[in-house]
C-alpha cells in the first residue's frame, strides 16, 4: 500500500508551542471571548447543531396537525420529514469541497441565516407545497451549519478531539429530544410555532460564528483516506436513522392520530426515547465496541418488534417499547460515532457522516410511509365493523342505540377527508356525561376502532425493526474493518453485552404472551348458529332489542353475511356492499328476519309454541311484496 500522501499544515498561532500528533487540531487564533461568553458561545453553537439535527424529527408530533389542517395523506405529510433529510443529506455530500475551501465560521454564518428564514417561512406557510419547498431550504442550510459548526467547534473548543465528542453528542440528543420538544411546543402554541421558534437559535448561531469569525482551525499532517471501516460505519448509521423513523416517524402517528393522544401527553410518552437514549450512554463504557454494536442492533430491533405486537392500547407498552429504542440507538449511535468521525477524522469525516445520518431517514420513510397508509386503509375499512358489533351489544337503550349510531353516521359523513372525525361531542349530545352506559359504549366503541387500526402498523414497525438488526449487523462488519482499538471492559461487559441481546427479545415475546396476536382482530359470530338470546336484560325494551338482534341474525344468515355488515350495508356511504339491496334482497331479508326472531323467541320460552307454529305460515305467506310496493320500496 502506498503510504498516504500529506500536506504541510499552516502555520499554528498557539500561546505554548506543542508537539501536535498526526490529524488533530489546534485553534490558530487565541480565544475570542471571556471565559462565560466563550462557553456560552459554545452552548448555543451545541443547541444550533442538535436543532439542526433535531428538526428531521421536532415536527413529528405536530404531524397530525399538518394533516389535518391540509386534509392529506400519510405519504404526503411523511415529506414534511423526509425532504427536510434528503436535502440535507445531498446538500452535506455535495457541499464538501465547499466546506474544505471555506472557513468554518462563514459556512456556519451563512447556513445559520438560510435555517432562520426557511424556518420562519415554515411557520407561515398557507399550504402543503409551501411548506415542504420552506423544509428543503431548512435542510440545506442544516447541512452548511452542521457542517460550519463542526469546524467552528475545533477552533473554539482549542482541540479536535473534544470538538468531536460535542459535536455527535449535541447531534444524537438533538434526534431523540426533537420529537418531545415539538410536542410541547405543540400543545402550548400550534404547529407554526415549532418552526418560529427555531429562528432565535439560528440568528444566534449566526451571531456565534459573527464574534468567532477569527477563530479558525488549524490542522497538522494528516492523511487524506478516512480510517479503514468508516464508510461502513455510515452505512450503518444509515440504517440506524432509518429504523428511527418506526419510532419518531410510526410512534407518532400512533399516538396522536390513532390514539388520540395531545401532542403534551404524546410528548411525555416520546420522552421515553431520550431517556433510554441517556441509560445507553451510562452503560456504553462498560461495553467492548462491538459489544455495544451488536447489542444496540438487537435492542433497537427489540423496541420496535415490541410496538409491532402491541397487545392492547397501552402507553406503558408504548413508553417501554420506545425506551428500548431509545436504548439500542444510543449504543449504537455511542459505538458507531467514534469510527465514522474519528477524533482525526476532520470535517469531511463530520460531513459525510452527517449526510449519511439524513440520508437513513429519508431511506426509512420512502420505505415504511407508503406501507402505512396502505396498511391503514385497508384497516380503515374494517374498523366499522367491530365499532359495529360494539354498538349493537351495548347495554342501553334500543333508541339510545338508533340516536347514536345516526348521529355517528352523519358525523363520519361530514369529517373533511384525511381528518380522523371527533365522536366525542356525539356522545356529549346523547348523554354521555350523565349516562355511564353511553360512557362506557363511547369508550368500548373507540377502543375497538383504536386495537383496529393499531394492527395496521404491525408490518411498518416490522420493516424498521429488520433495518435496526441490519444496522447492527451492519455494524460488526465496520468494526471489524477499523483499526481503532476497541474498549476492553473485562468479562462483565462481555456478559452485559450478551445479557441486552437476549433481553432484547423478552418484550416482543411479552407481548405475545399478553394477546398481541388476538389484539385488533374481530371474532365474527354466524349468525346462522348465534345464540337464540342475543341481549341480556329484562324489561319491554330489553325483549324489543332481542327480538331485533334475532331478526337480524336471521336476514344476515339468509344473505350469507355477518349481521354487521347487514347493518352497515344499509348505508349506502359506509362502503360496505356486501349485500345488494333491491325489493327480491328486502323480501327475503324480512320474511327470514321475522321467522328467526319467533323461533328464537320460541327457544327463550317467551313465546309459546302454539303461537309460534301459528305465526309461521304466516310470516311465509304474508305479501310482503305487495306491502313493499305500497311503501315505495323500488
Amino acid at each position: 500500500m502506498n503510504p498516504a500522501r500529506t500536506h504541510p499544515a499552516p502555520p499554528v498561532r498557539t500561546a505554548t508551542p506543542t508537539a501536535a500528533a498526526p490529524g488533530t487540531v489546534v485553534a490558530s487564533a487565541p480565544r475570542v471571548l471571556p471565559g462565560a461568553a466563550h462557553r456560552a458561545a459554545i452552548g448555543l453553537l451545541l443547541g444550533a447543531v442538535a436543532l439542526a439535527f433535531a428538526d428531521a424529527s421536532v415536527v413529528a408530533l405536530a404531524l397530525p396537525d399538518l394533516y389535518v389542517e391540509f386534509e392529506t395523506s400519510i405519504p404526503a405529510v411523511s415529506w414534511v420529514l423526509a425532504v427536510y433529510a434528503l436535502t440535507a443529506a445531498v446538500a452535506s455530500l455535495a457541499g464538501l469541497r465547499l466546506l474544505a475551501r471555506t472557513p468554518g465560521p462563514l459556512v456556519a454564518a451563512a447556513g445559520s441565516a438560510v435555517f432562520a428564514a426557511a424556518s420562519v417561512a415554515a411557520g407561515l406557510a398557507p399550504s402543503l407545497p409551501v411548506l415542504i419547498v420552506a423544509r428543503g431550504i431548512q435542510g440545506i442550510g442544516a447541512a452548511a451549519l452542521i457542517g460550519g459548526a463542526y469546524s467552528l467547534l475545533v477552533g473554539l473548543a482549542g482541540e479536535q478531539r473534544r470538538a468531536v465528542t460535542w459535536w455527535s453528542a449535541a447531534g444524537a440528543a438533538g434526534v431523540v429530544l426533537g420529537p418531545a420538544l415539538g410536542g410541547f411546543v405543540t400543545q402550548a402554541a400550534d404547529w407554526r410555532a415549532v418552526f418560529l421558534l427555531q429562528a432565535p437559535v439560528a440568528l444566534g448561531a449566526l451571531g456565534v460564528a459573527w464574534v468567532a469569525r477569527g477563530t479558525q482551525a488549524g490542522f497538522t499532517p494528516a492523511a487524506r483516506r478516512r480510517p479503514r471501516g468508516a464508510l461502513v460505519a455510515d452505512g450503518a448509521l444509515a440504517l440506524t436513522f432509518g429504523a428511527l423513523v418506526g419510532a419518531l416517524f410510526l410512534g407518532v402517528i400512533l399516538l396522536v392520530v390513532v390514539w388520540g393522544l395531545s401532542p403534551a401527553v404524546g410528548a411525555l410518552v416520546v420522552t421515553a426515547l431520550p431517556v433510554g437514549t441517556l441509560v445507553a450512554r451510562r452503560i456504553g463504557d462498560r461495553l467492548t465496541l462491538a459489544g455495544a454494536a451488536g447489542a444496540g442492533g438487537a435492542v433497537l430491533a427489540g423496541g420496535l418488534a415490541a410496538l409491532a405486537l402491541l397487545p392492547s392500547v397501552s402507553l406503558v407498552w408504548a413508553g417501554a417499547a420506545l425506551a428500548l429504542c431509545g436504548l439500542g440507538f444510543g449504543l449504537l449511535a455511542g459505538a458507531l460515532g467514534p469510527l465514522a468521525v474519528p477524533s482525526t477524522g476532520g470535517l469531511r469525516a463530520a460531513t459525510l457522516s452527517s449526510g449519511a445520518r439524513h440520508l437513513g431517514l429519508v431511506i426509512g420513510l420512502a420505505v415504511i410511509a407508503p406501507v402505512l397508509a396502505a396498511d391503514v386503509t385497508t384497516a380503515a375499512a374494517v374498523a366499522p365493523l367491530p365499532a359495529t358489533a360494539t354498538m349493537l351489544d351495548a347495554p342501553i337503550g334500543g333508541i339510545d342505540k338508533v340516536r347514536i349510531a345516526l348521529d355517528i353516521r352523519d358525523e363520519l359523513a361530514d369529517a373533511p377527508d384525511g381528518e380522523v372525525p371527533d365522536l366525542d361531542p356525539v356522545f356529549l349530545r346523547n348523554g354521555a356525561a350523565d349516562d355511564a352506559g353511553v360512557a362506557q359504549l363511547q369508550s368500548d366503541l373507540e377502543r375497538s376502532v383504536q386495537e383496529v387500526l393499531t394492527r395496521s402498523f404491525r408490518a411498518a414497525f416490522t420493516i424498521a425493526a429488520v433495518l435496526a438488526a441490519l444496522a447492527g449487523i451492519v455494524g460488526l462488519v465496520a468494526l471489524a474493518l477499523s483499526t481503532t482499538p476497541s474498549r476492553r471492559p473485562g468479562s462483565a461487559g462481555v456478559w452485559l453485552s450478551a445479557a441486552l441481546v437476549v433481553g432484547s427479545g423478552i418484550a416482543p415475546i411479552g407481548a405475545v404472551a399478553a394477546g398481541a396476536a388476538e389484539a385488533g382482530t374481530m371474532e365474527i359470530t354466524d349468525p346462522c348458529t348465534a345464540a337464540p338470546d342475543p341481549y341480556p336484560g329484562s324489561g319491554f325494551d330489553a325483549a324489543a332489542q332481542r327480538m331485533v338482534l334475532s331478526g337480524l341474525n336471521g336476514a344476515a344468515c339468509e344473505l350469507d353475511v355477518s349481521r354487521e355488515e347487514l347493518v352497515l350495508s344499509l348505508e349506502p356511504r359506509s362502503g360496505i356492499d356486501e349485500v345488494r339491496w333491491d325489493p327480491d334482497t328486502i323480501e327475503s331479508a324480512l320474511r327470514s328476519g321475522v321467522g328467526r326472531a319467533i323461533d328464537d323467541a320460541e327457544d327463550r320460552g317467551t313465546v309459546p309454541g302454539w303461537i309460534a307454529a301459528a305465526l309461521g305460515p304466516i310470516v311465509d305467506h304474508a305479501p310482503i311484496s305487495w306491502f313493499l310496493d305500497v311503501v315505495g320500496v323500488q
